[in-house]
């Protein structure tokens, strides 16, 4: 009996020194418990009626194009659309299925986020990387855009084209590159962009990327890119009757203050593994190396391009994020010893620092994680009831209300602010109908500024819009989601 048990402890020592603990090891499973508490979050979120007035526009936009009316209002429309046309076919056949364009345009988001960061995983050891490395540079992006952002599992088509772009990566990652596998990836890059215009980062750094490391490649799936771009442009041109750039290039501000205020509120997260990044390029070098420091350069530059956009949102920097992830995952594989700790440390710690954010910020009571958006839907029930009960149209601010309550969206408020804003429209549209009572309610802000307009709005406009509607409504009630004006 003592020998057999002298041999069970022999064989436990010997497997504890076979495999010995780490930091990293630690910070897996810190990361991999924080990261599974989001998911869970936005999984319930998926069924929580919480408004959100993107997913009510891309929600009108993909009933008009299963309609077969086309996602397309007129020029001379006040409804606005300004994304390609892929991602309202996408969700909306399998909307119609369901019955619920809101719903499938979630779940779509939600999957394509668990295949991003597969990909991620994928791709780190495509580029030489161990699983742990891997993994972490998986969690750490996961974490990210679970907690600092709000897309995980809204109708918005932004992870739905990322997923598409990261899986041709993963086609052109490894050596040889054949010409089958360049001219594909070079499809999919462009059907993404096809899917959300903004994902422009990822086909620039490859294409200068592969010019670096293989010149025959690039050129492959460069020009194959282009002719990909050209052929869907022409269709686009030829089935809707109007030039893609028109309607990309809807009227919005741009300024250098808004880039800088919306670059200057992402510092303290990218800063740390920016520096750990620095220290990956002074001790290593190679090809997936200058891949990831590139991709971070160049997504760095158009996120900062596209803060300067009004009403542009942290989805925009999704590309800095991953792009930081791999260099994660790289400087963990080359970097040893001391440096590879504080590699660590510039990953893991504003992971961590976010998190600590939130907890200090009261979100990480029960009611958080069981009850998504709770203060928010408290009284959604009764607001669309309220909305759908009324004689005659509504103007909102949140289409998703609008959608809920059955109502038709006659103009995007935000779109139609920054034509006025850019001097595109004088405003007299929304001021005539206003004065003229012909909406039954208003779901808007409170006055001053019932617009709740954003400070580039000009005051004469802001202020016109609030005398029509003190003049001509009447606040029922406001709570969370708006203040309801009816006609005096």
């Amino acid at each position: 009996m003592a020998v057999s048990d002298f041999g069970i402890q022999t064989r436990l020592r010997a497997s504890h020194r076979a495999y010995q603990w780490t930091q990293l090891d630690a910070a897996l499973i810190v990361l991999g418990a924080i990261a599974l508490l989001g998911l869970v979050r936005a999984t319930i979120a998926i069924t929580v009626p919480y408004p959100s007035a993107t997913e009510g526009w891309n929600a009108y936009h993909t009933a008009a194009a299963m309609a077969g009316l086309g996602p397309y209002p007129p020029a001379s429309s006040l409804m606005v659309n300004n994304y390609p046309p892929l991602s309202f076919y996408l969700v909306g056949v399998p909307g119609w299925l369901i019955g619920d364009y809101v719903l499938a345009g979630r779940l779509i988001s939600l999957a394509s986020f668990l295949v991003i960061i597969l990909e991620l995983k994928l791709a780190a050891k495509a580029m030489g990387c161990s699983a742990k490395h891997a993994g972490f540079a998986s969690l750490t992006v996961a974490v990210y855009l679970l907690f600092d952002t709000a897309y995980v599992g809204i109708n918005a088509p932004q992870f739905l084209g990322q997923a598409i772009q990261f899986g041709a990566l993963l086609l052109l990652i490894a050596a040889p590159r054949r010409g089958t596998r360049l001219v594909l990836a070079a499809a999919l890059m462009v059907l993404a962009l096809f899917i959300k215009h903004n994902l422009v980062a990822l086909p620039l750094a490859v294409g200068l990327w592969l010019a670096i490391v293989d010149r025959r490649a690039s050129m492959v799936f460069i020009a194959s890119g282009v002719l990909f771009m050209l052929a869907g442009v022409g269709l686009f041109q030829i089935l809707v009757h109007r030039s893609l750039w028109e309607i990309l290039n809807q009227p919005r501000i741009w300024s250098l203050g808004l880039a800088l205020n919306g670059f200057g509120g992402r510092v303290p997260e990218f800063i740390l593994p920016l520096m750990g990044t620095g220290l990956l390029l002074h001790r290593a070098r190679g090809r997936y190396v200058w891949f990831a420091a590139g991709y971070t350069v160049v997504a760095l530059a158009f996120g900062f391009w596209f803060l300067g956009g009004a009403g542009c949102s942290g989805n925009v920097v999704f590309d800095v994020f991953i792009a930081q992830g791999w260099c994660g995952a790289l400087a963990l594989h080359h970097l040893t010893g001391r440096e590879r700790h504080v590699a660590l440390a510039c990953w893991f710690v504003p992971a961590i620092g976010m998190i600590g954010f939130h907890a200090a910020a009261d979100n990480f009571k029960p009611r958080y994680w069981l009850s998504p958006n709770a203060p928010q839907v408290t009284n959604i029930g009764r607001d669309v009831a309220f909305l759908k009960a009324a004689d005659g149209p509504v103007l909102a601010a949140d289409l998703t209300m609008l959608w809920w309550a059955q109502k038709p969206a006659t103009i995007d408020l935000w779109s139609y602010e920054q034509a006025v804003a850019t001097g595109k429209r004088d405003g007299h549209e929304l001021i005539d109908a206003i004065s003229q009572r012909r909406y039954a309610v208003l779901a808007l802000g409170s006055e001053p500024n019932a617009l709740a307009a954003s400070p580039e709005t000009p005051r004469y406009y802001v202020e016109a819009v609030g005398r029509a509607i003190s003049a001509n409504y009447r606040v029922d009630h406001r709570d969370t989601t708006a203040t309801y004006w009816v006609r005096r």
